[in-house]
């Protein structure tokens, strides 16, 4: 999608909705495969599907779902899984503080909305693009498209999750989960070869090393996966001055 015009970013309705999506799009994948990982817990878990749907939609946060069911699926008490989520959330309360500029002025109603599905991918998407819509009805529709947008797609991984955990093979487990989980992540922002190549290592080994203890095998596909994408020659990212030069670059530019 090409540089924006001022009218169509003063735009309400239809267009402000599917420009929101479109901006969240390359985030999608990333979100319905964390949303399977989720889902396929539920079951093993011994957890009512119904459950599972319901935590999705109520608590949206991908990683401490995972963290409570695991814990609690390991014997772990249920006050400790609360408090490991809590800690891992904390991270909401910055999101909250970095968007309250943006959503000033919005209506309580779509700001309850967005604060039950804020996502890491989603927050730097909509502080970086939706100053650019005129304050109303333009940035509100296009803001709450971005994350309703990447919300739904959550709850759609979540669900097929659920129906296709039976299918995932018993000795896996977290095993499978956890490439999900780093996919979710990398997988959007692969840009070059050494992040392809130390993407594609952390991700094999990840599943290879299984069997560590403590969970090192994470760790260690890290540090393997770092290593050999520095051994890859790669084209080197643009100079500072040319990335604040574009972050200033009036869009309209062009049209003119």
């Amino acid at each position: 999608m090409g540089a924006m015009t001022s009218a169509e970013r003063t735009a309400t309705g239809f267009p402000a909705i599917r420009a929101g999506a479109l901006a969240i799009a390359p985030m999608t994948p990333g979100a319905f495969a964390f949303g399977v990982a989720f889902g396929a817990l539920v079951l093993p878990a011994a957890l009512n599907p119904y459950t599972g749907v319901l935590a999705s939609a109520i608590i949206g946060a991908g990683a401490s779902q995972i963290s409570i069911v695991n814990q609690l699926t390991a014997g772990v008490p249920a006050v400790i899984a609360v408090l490991t989520a809590i800690a891992i959330n904390l991270r909401f309360a910055l999101y909250s503080a970095a968007l309250a500029p943006l959503l000033s002025g919005f209506p309580p109603r779509l700001k309850a909305f967005i604060a039950f599905r804020i996502a890491d991918p989603a927050v730097p998407i909509a502080l970086h693009q939706g100053p650019h819509w005129q304050q109303g009805r333009p940035r509100q529709q296009f803001v709450g498209a971005i994350f309703g947008t990447l919300w739904s797609i959550w709850m759609i991984g979540t669900i097929v999750g659920i129906i296709a955990g039976p299918v995932i093979p018993q000795g896996w487990g977290v095993a499978f989960i956890v490439p999900l989980m780093f996919a979710s992540v990398i997988v959007p922002g692969i840009r070059t070869a050494p992040e392809l190549v130390a993407a594609l290592v952390g991700l094999t080994a990840v599943v290879l090393l299984r069997g560590m203890p403590l969970g090192l095998n994470v760790v260690t596909a890290g540090v393997l996966g770092v290593a050999a994408g520095m051994l890859i020659p790669g084209t080197a990212g643009p100079a500072p001055e040319s990335l604040e030069m574009d972050a200033d670059d009036d869009p309209d530019e062009e049209a003119r």
